[in-house]
């Protein structure tokens, strides 16, 4: 059963992947983010350990919003670093 919670933090982690919507579809237009690299990178290792965690410690909610960010941050990171 999904508690008024839970479903709170589904509601922002909902919101934090819809904000990233516009930059990913900005990056893969223009084929560069306009993120630092530096910032990038540390974004992609902070959410990769968050996601770590949440699965650890079994927070559906955390391993939700960590999964997806992963990937959108994974995209600007790929633009941002990786792709010249």
């Amino acid at each position: 059963m999904v508690t008024i919670i839970e479903l709170f933090g589904m509601a922002g982690a909902i919101l934090l992947i819809v904000a990233w919507i516009p930059e990913l579809i900005e990056i893969i237009k223009s084929k560069r983010s306009k993120l630092d690299k530096r910032f990038s990178s540390l974004l992609l290792i902070a959410t990769i350990i968050l996601f770590i965690y949440s699965v650890l410690i079994n927070d559906n909610v955390f391993t939700f919003i960590n999964a997806f960010l992963m990937f959108e941050i994974g995209i600007s990171f790929y633009y941002s670093v990786l792709r010249k």
